[in-house]
């Protein structure tokens, strides 16, 4: 019912779309304590994950501004950095979680410059990654409490399995090649891989 409902206001007039963010980042920063079917949790992430809705739903206008932001990675870095650390002094989540998602954007842009081949191996499986990274992160945090695993190895564990144990599951999927779990992982087919 949430995606649906964004997924409609994303079709809407941009000036719904900024009434909206609006809407929701009040809620987020209201911080509601109600616990019932993880509302809370619900208030608390419904900014983000509409505002990804509507990255998806214009897209084309992002690459654009992509391009012209490509030269200003190093002032997006240093931007994401003092939202951090604003945030950090303050104990915003609001904004820490903005800084993060900068940081994100100003460390892709680099890495976009110079290391086009970083992304490579795990670009066509975002979603995926989105459904699945989850469990196999949440398996490292139980073996860095029960194995004592130093917390930096741990850290780089983490994000490795989060990223690469989806993409080998997507792959073995894929090869299987039988629709109903193609589903379940938002996967195409092989006949509709090979005419995109």
């Amino acid at each position: 019912v949430h995606a649906h409902a964004c997924v409609e206001v994303v079709r809407a007039p941009p000036g719904r779309l900024v009434v909206t963010v609006a809407v929701l980042a009040v809620v987020h920063l209201v911080e509601p304590q109600e616990q019932l079917l993880c509302l809370d949790s619900v208030c608390s992430f419904a900014v983000w994950f509409f505002l990804g809705v509507a990255a998806c739903r214009y897209g084309e206008a992002l690459f654009d501004l992509k391009r012209r932001a490509r030269g200003h990675a190093t002032t997006i870095l240093l931007t994401g950095t003092a939202l951090y650390a604003l945030g950090w002094w303050q104990h915003t989540p609001f904004t820490v979680t903005l800084a993060g998602i900068t940081l994100s954007i100003g460390l892709a842009l680099i890495a976009d410059k110079y290391a086009t081949w970083l992304f490579s191996s795990f670009r066509d499986y975002t979603y995926q990654i989105f459904l699945m990274a989850i469990f196999c992160q949440t398996a490292v945090k139980a073996a860095y409490f029960r194995l004592d695993i130093p917390r930096p190895a741990a850290y780089a564990l983490s994000i490795l399995v989060g990223i690469y144990v989806p993409v080998l599951v997507s792959k073995a999927v894929e090869r299987i090649n039988w629709k109903p779990l193609l589903v379940c992982l938002g996967l195409k087919d092989k006949k509709h891989r090979n005419t995109i």
